[in-house]
């Protein structure tokens, strides 16, 4: 993937939504949002979504983190506070450096994810980029259906290749092949899923390699998946997470944001997979906070599994 177009395309994206919504980042204590001076209050919780001209109040020992306009604002006194305040506050995500850059991409991710007409648009709007410029990836249609999860790079081990589970293919092929076209492994599978181990099979970092699933009868092929290429980088995974690890934003952030920073950070540098497995955890750790849950959708929508973004979408909202 190329790293320019996830954050342009975010970006984009983000200035949909940066203009009248605001988004509950975190919140600890009580926390009140009031749509109008006449509705009742209703308690807010990660990935609360509020409209502009509504207002905000925390009790005592409260406090709350908002997203809006690609910033966050913080709010931990008990005054009554207008949310249209915030636009006379915001810079406009003037801010370029890393914070700046997460912070569209978080705006962005929750515009992608408003509801499923949104994850439709903004799928089909991201595949046209994909179409575009992917390599090991084509428009064409296959009948075994695979995702963006495995293109770009993969540094984790052991990966774990998925694909479409059909009850008409009983015995599928898995086939891997290395940058010198030479079959590393191939192995007969009745399932949508194959697991290896790189370093069982000796791969080599910085080495590209192509992965296809074939649907057999007998040794007839009867249906393929796109064969897909992708490049074994562990070092250049571990180094990304290293330094992000070292910088102070980093550190400062909570416990979810630091696991949404490590996901956005992969994904960006093209390490989709390990930017799935950071979601995987974090919404494993955290069920019920919705901001995690939508920008989850958000991802699985890039990576082209929309009924899976979609499923995820319709998970009830919660309290964390």
């Amino acid at each position: 993937m190329k790293t320019f177009s996830l954050f342009l395309f975010l970006l984009a994206t983000s200035l949909l939504i940066g203009q009248n919504e605001v988004v509950v980042v975190h919140a600890i204590g009580n926390v009140t949002y009031f749509a109008t001076p006449q509705s009742a209050g209703q308690m807010v919780y990660p990935g609360f979504r509020m409209a502009l001209p509504g207002s905000l109040r925390c009790e005592t020992g409260a406090r709350v983190k908002l997203l809006y306009n690609q910033e966050t604002f913080l709010i931990e006194d008990t005054k009554m506070h207008p949310l249209s305040e915030l636009a006379q506050l915001s810079k406009g995500g003037s801010n370029l450096g890393f914070t700046g850059r997460f912070w569209s991409f978080l705006t962005g991710s929750m515009s992608q994810s408003k509801d499923e007409k949104a994850l439709e648009e903004n799928h089909e709007h991201f595949m046209e980029e994909v179409y575009a410029g992917i390599k090991g990836f084509s428009h064409k249609t296959y009948p075994v259906k695979t995702s963006q999860l495995y293109t770009g790079s993969l540094g984790t081990e052991p990966i774990t290749f998925r694909w479409s589970d059909e009850s008409a293919w009983p015995v599928l092929r898995f086939s891997l092949i290395n940058d010198a076209g030479s079959e590393v492994l191939f192995a007969l599978v009745q399932k949508g899923a194959f697991t290896l181990d790189p370093k069982q099979l000796a791969m080599a970092p910085g080495k590209a390699y192509q992965w296809q699933v074939t649907a057999v009868n007998g040794d007839a092929p009867v249906a393929q998946s796109a064969p897909i290429v992708f490049t074994y980088d562990p070092v250049g995974h571990e180094k990304l997470m290293a330094d992000l690890s070292a910088m102070a934003e980093y550190q400062a952030a909570e416990p979810v944001e630091q696991q949404l920073m490590q996901a956005y950070t992969l994904e960006k540098a093209g390490f989709n997979y390990g930017a799935a497995q950071c979601y995987d955890q974090a919404s494993a750790n955290n069920p019920d906070n919705v901001l995690l849950r939508d920008v989850h959708a958000a991802f699985l929508s890039r990576m082209d599994l929309l009924d899976a973004a979609k499923k995820m979408l319709q998970q009830p909202a919660g309290k964390e």
